[in-house]
């Protein structure tokens, strides 16, 4: 929908039915087959009444060339590129899909509703009856066409089964009929069933409508069958041969469907092929070449190519497995990185144009795999050079990365060689957060922009930069970015490449148009305040924009704790000064941190609680301060206090837990080591009797 026609979907009320082209297959499925006759026909050359009829039958073999073209054209759906569904889903896969497809009790969407339906239900049902809470029903069945129960309650009461009153719908109380009230707003079967032992049975049977339906379809085919048998016996000449031309017409597509029949259950199934695929029972055996947090594995990969230009697209195939249903869903994605691990293709997910996507991986099943096909598309003024492609697993609703279980956040899948693109990159092709036009010799910033105005002290910066060639540049050019503060003094300055240092200014020609991307840290002691970048390059220098600093309260006086831990020292950065403990529910934990130096990395805290057997019974990780105090803006002999909170079982079972806490890599998941070789630093220690 666009702005333009936006009138027209308001005007025509019953449009939004038929906004999915795929819902016109059904009808362009069924005038192939007439228009293809036509065609056919059409074809067929005006003859004289003393020609020999057997001449007007040429075009005949174009029909049985389209015949076999539309089938073919099929054969790809025979194989689709996702696990199939559970063969024998639960009562709880039926209502995940629903909920996950917003199709709770319908089939798209919830378009189909009854009349008696004013809107969905918030939440899909998990029991297929709702009664009372005084009644108990026994013997309790449900089909998507039956439900079935029993009673034998001492008052009478009202039940609802958790299915739209569709017509169609009949309700039995020990085999007599009862009437069905809709309920109030959803429009739920509801029936009236009175004291007493009571068979209680709602089934969907087949509408007076559906009936006479279906047999005005059946006289209808009847119909165009004696059609067909009279026109074949009049085009002859020769009523005692009528059923002649009928033999000849059904024993060539007779034969094709017997071919197809046997190529399509037979021969595909069992060959590999560009159709079909072998399934994971062929190749299963072998282990996985990953496994990530949530239980997905990479089976294996293929990449087209290990090398493309720079405005080219590639292929990656991946092959993934889940061994045991899923928690959650999970994607895939590729990332394009360089030696500073920036990523030059976008976030989002891209598959090739018709690419059918494999199941949410919830539903695979233990006995298949799921087939995943990605592309890589560089973003617009990639530098050549060598590239890094890495698999990243995602959670796709909360869009958290799942990492392997050795730590990684990603997968390699090797490297690729980038050249220059085919074409010239043009201006317009660049979506720069924001347009310059700035001067710097021969060069000319185009376009640049940046991930943040407002920064607290120790956040990450990065910085993309769109760069024209207006001359031949014969050195290797490089830039310093400074921040100026109010004064305009420089707080901050930093070297930066252009572009790469795989693709110095040396290597561009006139005209070329080349992007940059610059990471950094800000310093973890800039104070509050209103600061300006600064780009100097070649003896030019241009402001570029704001930035506002927002530095933390620091904290230099230790804060009183409960438990005194020694100070325990991890990774030589930073020193657990303490901590306290109330075991409630949920429980509340609380660290304080004094680094002996600022991280140079962004380190996430685990506090974690453990049975006697070392199993995680309850956890929390996240930035130190609920998220607000990156350990990258710590500063030397200050003091953080870090908050957690735990929700711990009330009827743990007996035994001794251990509450631990440590600090691992939020980049590759790497926990850093005390002075004793441990990941961890003990909290407290108690017992449950």
């Amino acid at each position: 929908m666009t702005a333009a026609s936006t009138p027209v979907w308001e005007i025509v009320p019953l449009l939004e039915f038929v906004q999915f082209p795929w819902r016109f297959l059904g009808i362009t499925a069924l005038t192939l087959a007439f228009l293809s006759a036509a065609g056919v026909d059409a074809m067929r050359p005006v003859q004289p009444p003393s020609s020999p009829t057997n001449n007007r039958q040429k075009p005949m073999w174009l029909a049985w060339l389209i015949i076999p073209i539309i089938v073919l054209s099929a054969l790809y759906w025979f194989d689709p590129r996702y696990c199939e569904g559970n063969q024998a889903p639960t009562v709880a896969d039926i209502i995940y899909l629903e909920s996950w497809s917003n199709t709770i009790g319908t089939t798209a969407k919830g378009e189909y509703m009854p009349k008696t339906a004013d809107k969905l239900p918030p939440e899909p049902y998990a029991t297929p009856f709702s009664a009372p809470e005084s009644v108990a029903l026994s013997d309790v069945n449900r089909t998507p066409l039956h439900f079935s129960a029993s009673s034998n309650e001492t008052a009478p009461f009202t039940l609802t089964a958790n299915v739209f009153d569709y017509p169609g719908w009949r309700a039995t109380l020990n085999n007599r009929p009862v009437p069905i009230t809709p309920s109030d707003e959803f429009g739920l079967i509801t029936i009236e069933v009175p004291a007493g032992e009571q068979l209680i049975d709602i089934a969907f049977q087949e509408t007076p409508l559906r009936k006479r339906a279906n047999w005005v379809s059946i006289v209808a085919l009847l119909g165009c069958l004696m059609l067909f048998v009279q026109t074949r016996a009049t085009q002859t000449g020769k009523p005692e041969d009528s059923f002649s031309p009928i033999s000849r017409t059904l024993i060539i597509p007779g034969l094709i469907g017997i071919s197809l029949f046997i190529l399509l259950g037979w021969v595909l199934p069992r060959t590999a092929s560009v159709l079909m695929r072998p399934r994971l029972s062929e190749i299963n055996g072998a282990p996985p070449l990953a496994q990530f947090n949530g239980g997905i594995q990479l089976i294996d990969y293929l990449i087209d190519a290990r090398s493309m230009a720079a405005d080219d697209v590639m292929n990656v195939q991946v092959e993934l497995y889940a061994p045991n249903q899923t928690a959650s869903d999970y994607q895939v994605n590729l990332q394009l990185t360089d030696f500073n691990q920036i990523n030059w293709v976008s976030k989002d997910v891209i598959h090739p144009r018709l690419y059918k996507n494999y199941y949410e991986s919830r539903l695979w099943r233990p006995d298949q795999y799921a087939e995943d096909l990605l592309q890589i598309v560089p973003i617009p003024g990639t530098p050549p050079g060598t590239y890094q492609v890495e698999l990243v697993v995602f959670d796709k609703y909360s869009k958290q990365i799942a990492p392997a279980t050795d730590g990684r956040l990603s997968f390699n899948l090797g490297s690729i060689e980038i050249s220059r693109p085919t074409e010239q990159v043009r201006p317009e092709d660049f979506d720069s957060q924001f347009e310059a036009n700035l001067e710097f010799s021969f060069l000319q910033l185009i376009g640049y922009g940046h991930d943040r105005r407002e920064a607290k002290s120790g956040d990450p910066f990065a910085l993309s930069m769109v760069w024209q060639a207006n001359g031949r540049p014969k050195n290797d050019e490089v830039g310093t970015l400074k921040l100026l503060n109010g004064a305009n003094q420089v707080s901050f300055e930093k070297p930066v490449e252009l572009i790469s240092p795989n693709w110095p200014t040396s290597k561009w020609r006139e005209g070329d148009i080349w992007r940059g991307q610059s990471t950094m840290i800000l310093p973890a002691t800039l104070p509050s305040g209103e600061y300006r970048w600064e780009l100097c390059v070649l003896n030019s220098c241009h402001i570029l924009g704001p930035l506002t600093i927002e530095a933390p309260d620091w904290l230099f006086t230790r804060p009183e704790v409960d438990l005194d831990l020694g100070s325990p020292v991890l990774g030589t950065l930073t020193q657990l000064a303490g901590a306290s403990f109330d075991q409630t529910d949920p429980a509340n934990v609380t660290l304080v941190w004094q680094p002996l130096e600022t991280p140079p990395d962004t380190y996430k805290v685990f506090v974690h609680l453990l049975n006697s057997a070392g199993e995680l019974v309850a956890q929390s990780d996240s930035i130190p301060a609920q998220n607000s105090r990156p350990t990258t803006g710590w500063i030397a002999n200050e003091f953080i206090i870090d908050q957690h909170q735990l929700s711990i079982d009330g009827d743990l079972p007996e035994g001794t837990y251990r509450l631990v806490a440590g600090l691992y890599s939020a980049n590759t998941s790497a926990r850093l080591i005390t002075e004793d070789g441990s990941d961890n630093i003990l909290i407290t220690q108690f017992e449950i009797e």
